[in-house]
């Protein structure tokens, strides 16, 4: 079997949130992490262990104080603020455990957003993303608001919206922390069809071992650190 080549890599990476004098917290410590392409790798650790600052860090949502984040061969730290944003916008999809979605759009327009950001024509956005609805099983659900889907269709939504821009990368919070074990097999089974129809790297921060369980490589922390990878 060719071994897949590292899509992610992580050399030296620390966070530190100061809070004022004589008031630091060390959220990361030291951090080395490879990643393969088209890989599904979670990360598992008690509260507050440095799982969401992990994955912020290395999305580019936060920024270390220090280590290098390579991804597909680009140093995330030596990119300016606008190029790192483009950069997300292109190959990085996200998924939270809140849904994030916008309150006042449909399902469809919501799904239509990192198509319009990407520059594509509002008439093939909205036939792509009416596709991403109807993969996900929402298409009788396309002019819902948010607030009228159950907590499984919001996070279908937010599923489509990751996606339909045909990221590289994934990046999932707790994705199946606010729903019942069936629909979150649901909404895992949707993810991971999607990784191995389009090779997708999916990084997934769960508490939950039956998650963990089906993903390919699981790394364990613990205090800023990781003790098992």
């Amino acid at each position: 079997m060719t071994k897949k080549k590292t899509l992610i890599d992580v050399q030296g990476l620390s966070k530190i949130y100061n809070f004022g004098t004589d008031n630091e917290v060390q959220a990361l410590s030291g951090i080395n992490l490879q990643i393969p392409q088209g890989s599904v790798l979670s990360i598992m650790g008690p509260s507050g262990c440095g799982k969401t600052t992990l994955l912020n860090c290395i999305s580019g949502i936060d920024t270390p104080t220090e280590g290098q984040i390579t991804i597909d061969g680009q140093d995330l730290a030596q990119m300016k603020d606008k190029k790192r944003t483009d950069f997300r916008a292109k190959n990085m999809g996200f998924i939270f455990q809140t849904f994030n979605l916008i309150p006042v759009l449909t399902a469809l327009e919501n799904v239509e957003v990192p198509l319009l950001i990407n520059g594509i024509p509002p008439k093939r956005a909205r036939e792509i993303a009416e596709e991403a609805l109807r993969n996900v099983g929402l298409q009788d659900r396309l002019h819902h608001r948010p607030n009228e889907l159950s907590g499984g269709q919001r996070q279908r939504v937010t599923v489509a919206r990751s996606v339909v821009h045909k990221p590289k990368i994934i990046w999932a919070d707790e994705p199946t922390g606010n729903l019942d074990t069936k629909t979150a097999n649901e909404v895992l089974d949707i993810i991971l069809a999607l990784k191995e129809d389009r090779d997708t790297t999916v990084v997934i921060v769960t508490h939950d071992q039956n998650i963990a369980d089906r993903t390919d490589h699981v790394v364990r922390m613990d205090s800023g650190r990781i003790i098992e990878a």
